[in-house]
């Protein structure tokens, strides 16, 4: 379990920023618990909008097409794309850190996949 202490909320959300995240009551297979949820929508958007788009991270592998893999804070983590989810920022708890650029690049390549209807994988 990752360690949240010493956390601070930044005023501005940025893109691949990670916080822990109370995502609300979930229903059926919504993931239900509070947990590291990285930003996906573009920071000029979070700017303007009451509202985020998240992903949430797990240390749960499964091969899927929609789960990208990466390091946070030097461990192994999966972002969570076929889980997406939009949030008001004030579930938005405590501000973590930021994905490394990579994994970053990867979620949003992974993204286009999923929603360009010219691309089936």
């Amino acid at each position: 379990m990752m360690s949240y202490s010493n956390a601070f909320r930044p005023e501005r959300v940025r893109r691949f920023s990670v916080y822990v995240t109370d995502p609300g009551n979930p229903i059926g297979c919504e993931m239900n618990k509070q947990r590291p949820y990285v930003v996906v929508s573009q920071t000029s958007m979070n700017d303007q909008l009451g509202t985020i788009i998240v992903a949430p991270m797990t240390s749960t592998k499964k091969l899927y097409t929609s789960r990208v893999f990466g390091l946070f804070q030097s461990k192994e983590i999966y972002v969570v794309l076929d889980q997406l989810m939009r949030v008001d920022r004030s579930r938005l708890l405590t501000y973590i850190g930021q994905v490394d650029t990579d994994t970053g690049r990867e979620v949003l390549r992974r993204l286009r996949v999923m929603f360009d209807d010219a691309i089936d994988v």
